[in-house]
């Protein structure tokens, strides 16, 4: 037997969650296959669309579960082909571990930039060198988003 209150929505229930108890809804994950679960898959970071969901909540959310039959590519942002939830948790750590490479290859790549034009800038390096300086950061940049590519916590192997 559930005991609501009848002016409670699964929003009002999301956000209540938030205001008493340590949730933060930008990190909370919230299932649905029906438009009335939209309302409060739009408040949360992470909304998960069933595979038997209406093609219109798959496009909303974020993450979308299915078999090749029932689901598109274009449906999210992530698609899964497999009917179960084990894979969402390891989905949202790798999109958050690239998310923070790109950021360091970006900023730091356009921070050594900044700081390669202020010292041309100053006349304390040749038009050659800035240029060999600049290619220098772009390798470092793009060597660093490699790390993307490998698996959190392998080492690279040494020469």
């Amino acid at each position: 037997m559930n005991v609501t209150r009848k002016d409670a929505t699964p929003k009002t229930a999301a956000h209540w969650l938030e205001l008493h108890t340590a949730l933060d809804l930008k990190n909370a994950v919230s299932i649905g296959d029906s438009p009335s679960y939209e309302p409060r898959m739009s408040c949360v970071g992470h909304p998960v669309a069933m595979g038997n969901a209406k093609q219109g909540t798959k496009e909303r959310a974020g993450i979308a579960l299915g078999t090749k039959s029932d689901i598109t590519s274009e449906a999210a942002h992530v698609v899964i082909l497999e009917p179960s939830l084990r894979r969402v948790d390891e989905f949202i750590h790798i999109s958050g571990r690239m998310r923070r490479i790109a950021l360091q290859s970006a900023l730091g790549g356009m921070s050594l930039s900044t700081v390669g034009m202020i010292v041309a800038a100053c006349g304390l390096i040749t038009p050659v060198v800035g240029a060999i300086a600049q290619e220098c950061i772009d390798v470092f940049a793009v060597l660093n988003a490699l790390r993307a590519a490998q698996e959190p916590g392998e080492k690279s192997h040494k020469l």
